[in-house]
């Protein structure tokens, strides 16, 4: 059990599903460093939205033939911000810096390029170029 309701990435804020998914200053910047590279930076979240309204909105927002790469980043970026969360509240102890969540989320990305996921290679790409620097 938790021994506080702060949110385990920041400690700024009481943690729901949408602080430490869209409103987390932590995730906030990780979604500003793998938006931007992909010209997607005005879907960086906004702090009033719920999850579902964000994405349904951002989604409907991207071309449809970017669509399977926009939902897979948001699911990966999900996850890796779910279980560094966890990580953190019940292993050990201490945040990942995020250009560390980044590179996270980013080797992700390549496994699933590697397993043959091509609607994420050109993210991959970029984001293995990209010098990160936050």
């Amino acid at each position: 059990m938790q021994t506080s309701d702060t949110c385990a990435l920041c400690d700024q804020a009481r943690e729901t599903a949408q602080h430490l998914l869209l409103g987390c200053v932590i995730t906030r910047s990780l979604w500003a460093a793998m938006l931007l590279p992909l010209g997607l930076q005005s879907c960086v979240p906004e702090l009033s939205e719920s999850v579902a309204a964000w994405w349904l909105r951002q989604r409907a927002g991207v071309d449809s033939s970017a669509r399977p790469m926009f939902d897979s980043i948001f699911l990966l970026l999900s996850w890796i911000v779910w279980k560094e969360r966890n990580e953190i509240t019940f292993g050990r102890g201490l945040p990942r810096s995020t250009t560390q969540l980044f590179m996270a989320v980013a080797v992700e990305v390549e496994d699933w390029v590697s397993a043959g996921y091509q609607s994420l290679a050109v993210p991959s790409a970029l984001w293995s170029l990209q010098n990160v620097v936050l």
